[in-house]
């Protein structure tokens, strides 16, 4: 399902808050697209499979293409996403 207007705008705020003038790692292009869509990644495979979901950035020039966790952002709230699973949520410590 495609983004609504005020997720967009929650995403573009949030990611330019984390990364502020960030440059694609390929040709170093300013400006990205952000897919309209959550992408999930799958993090194990089979019957019980366990994905993180992500932001797709796309560069604008370009098209590299770099995934973005909706949890590493804290994007969760905003899009309606639960986890699944507490180790992809919970940050690993020191010493754990």
């Amino acid at each position: 399902m495609a983004f609504t207007p005020e997720q967009e705008t929650a995403i573009s705020a949030k990611l330019t808050e984390l990364v502020g003038d960030a440059q694609c790692p390929m040709c170093k292009h300013p400006n990205f697209h952000i897919a309209p869509e959550i992408t999930f990644m799958p993090l194990r495979g089979g019957l019980s499979a366990v994905s993180m979901p992500c932001l797709v950035l796309l560069c604008a020039r370009c098209g590299t293409a770099q995934f973005v966790s909706v949890f590493g952002v804290g994007l969760q709230d905003v899009l309606g996403i639960k986890p699944m699973s507490p180790e992809i949520t919970q940050p690993k410590t020191e010493g754990k």
